[in-house]
């Protein structure tokens, strides 16, 4: 497969990759990255990493939301706090500095089974990025004096009940979806 760079962004990249279908004939399929080099894919290198992490994150009996503005939908959704691992790091210390950074909350990981931390595809069809979703507690007092300039967030500590009414009538992201969905039926979940 011959993949060629599109686009040099700082935090996702567009590739064309020139592939062949069933019939023999070749055709150009379209991605986004957040891999900056053509060699470094995970179409070349075969190696599932994660780009990022979700938090799943419990303080009492309540689980730790943002509701957060997003450009791509013009408005604001709700979302697990999440973030992107930086170089070299691991997924359960991104986990810990995004929930600080987020939040301002101290988040504690649960000890999980294995294979729950690794990495798993968001949207496959469209990107390469993969993420690890790691759960744990969460305490402290909320702060956003860590977020990035560009960030509009409000925290969320949301109870079973809330967490229905977002379900029913608001935006929010599938992954937090499916969590609140466990939530409002199970309550505040541990390995």
């Amino acid at each position: 497969m011959n993949i060629i760079k599109q686009t040099d962004n700082k935090f996702l990249n567009m590739y064309r990759a020139r592939v062949k279908k069933k019939s023999g004939k070749e055709s150009d399929y379209f991605f986004a990255s957040r891999i900056q080099d053509e060699n470094s894919l995970i179409a070349v290198t075969h190696e599932d990493k994660a780009a990022g992490v979700d938090i799943v994150a419990f303080a009492g009996d309540k689980v730790v939301l943002v509701k957060q503005y997003r450009v791509p939908i013009d408005g604001y959704i709700y979302e697990c706090p999440a973030g992107l691992c930086e170089e070299g790091e691991d997924a359960v210390s991104a986990a810990i500095r995004e929930m600080k950074e987020e939040t301002g909350l101290d988040f504690t990981p649960y000890d999980m089974p294995n294979g729950w931390q690794r990495p798993f595809y968001t949207s496959v069809g469209m990107c390469d990025e993969a993420c690890s979703t790691i759960f744990g507690s969460a305490c402290g007092e909320i702060s956003l004096e860590n977020l990035e300039d560009g960030e509009r967030l409000e925290v969320v500590l949301c109870d079973r009940e809330e967490a229905s009414r977002i379900l029913s009538c608001e935006r929010v992201s599938i992954r937090c979806a499916h969590v609140l969905m466990r939530f409002v039926k199970e309550g505040p979940f541990r390995p």
